[in-house]
Parts: C-alpha cells; sequence; structure tokens
C-alpha cells in the first residue's frame, strides 16, 4: 500500500478551511431555542435575529482561520481536512456581537484589543482567557494529527512513495518521532527548513 505524506493547499483560501454549518450548529446550541443568549467576549445579551446585522450574533472563530493556516502549512503531517475540523470545533467558537465580529475579520483576540483602546476591561480579559484556550486545544489536536500521520508512513515504510525533497524530509522525520529519535516541534522545525531551503536565505537560522 502507497503512503503519501499529507497534500497540503499552498496558499490560504477560506472556503477551504470555512465550515459554515458547524458554525450554525454552535449558534443554535448557544442560543437553545431562545431569542437570546450571551455574547462570550462582552458579557452582553445578543440576538439571534435583528433589523442591525451588527446586533445580531455571530459565531466567531477565536484562532482565525488565515493563522492556523500559517501556523501548520509546513506540517506536512497535518492534512488540509484535520486542519479544518481542529479550526472548527467548538472549543474555537465564541458568540459575539456582529459588529465586533465583522471588526476583527482574520485578527486574533489579542490583536483585537491592541487595536481597539476603548474595550472593557472585562472584554479584553474574556478574550484573552478564551483565546489561551483555543490555542491550547488547537496545538493539541496538530500535536495529535501529526503524530498520528508520522507513525502510519513509517509503518508503511512510506519513503519511497514519495518525489520531493520536502516530502523525503517529513517522511524522515515521521520515521524518527515514531522511533522516538525526536520531539514533534524538531521535526516540524527540521520540515519547514528544508521546504524553505531553496526560497528565503537565513530561515533556519
Amino acid at each position: 500500500v502507497e503512503t503519501v505524506v499529507n497534500e497540503k493547499s499552498n496558499s490560504y483560501k477560506r472556503n477551504t478551511y470555512a465550515d459554515n454549518a458547524a458554525m450554525s450548529r454552535y449558534k443554535k446550541e448557544k442560543f437553545a431555542g431562545n431569542c437570546t443568549a450571551q455574547d462570550e467576549y462582552t458579557g452582553k445579551t445578543v440576538k439571534i435575529h435583528s433589523d442591525n446585522e451588527f446586533d445580531i450574533a455571530n459565531t466567531d472563530h477565536i484562532k482565525p482561520l488565515k493563522q492556523g493556516f500559517e501556523e501548520v502549512k509546513y506540517n506536512y503531517f497535518v492534512s488540509d481536512e484535520q486542519l479544518k475540523q481542529a479550526l472548527n470545533d467548538a472549543s474555537n467558537f465564541a458568540i459575539t456581537n456582529g459588529s465586533l465580529n465583522k471588526s476583527k475579520r482574520d485578527k486574533t483576540n489579542q490583536s483585537y484589543i491592541e487595536h481597539n483602546s476603548d474595550l472593557d476591561e472585562l472584554t479584553k480579559q474574556k478574550m484573552q482567557d478564551l483565546e489561551k484556550e483555543a490555542n491550547r486545544e488547537f496545538d493539541r489536536k496538530m500535536q495529535k494529527a501529526t503524530v498520528s500521520t508520522a507513525t502510519e508512513l513509517a509503518k508503511n515504510g512510506a519513503l519511497c512513495a514519495v518525489k520531493s525533497s520536502a516530502g523525503k524530509s517529513a517522511v524522515k522525520s515521521a520515521i524518527q518521532i515514531a522511533e522516538g529519535e525526536k520531539e514533534i516541534d524538531e521535526a516540524i522545525t527540521d520540515i519547514v527548513c528544508n521546504s524553505l531551503k531553496a526560497g528565503v536565505d537565513g530561515a533556519c537560522s
């Protein structure tokens, strides 16, 4: 059986990682049949329906989709589908008002706070706490996906099925992870460096 390193998108496309169905399910669960719910950032009341689109509750990705992509785009052990699932897990969602969600766009919570000095302390704290939890869970899921793929590649001796130098580097690292010769972070760093070798000088220094 031929096993190859997970295919990854070369550039970020929101539609590849957005999951509107998962976002809708989360919103529905938070409202639980009611017309109002609590904004998980501000603590205020938000509506499920409103004439003003900025008052309507939105489901926000705590870790932005684009940031998630950038963090693992050179990790060949993580597929686009695994990344999509992690980014659209309930642990990365927060119900907030349309105004905040639309102004936040692709910013992290911390970056949004730094660009909005008028936010009250409660909102800042809630946004920071939720971001910390979401990042921790995202990292856990990415490590789990990495180990799973690395182990599978090592079992199947997939090196012969990979043609690119970056892919071969990934499989070698997979085997080293599976055999306990490398830590996950070290292996991913090596893969990134090999992927960029022909690009930016000094990327691995």
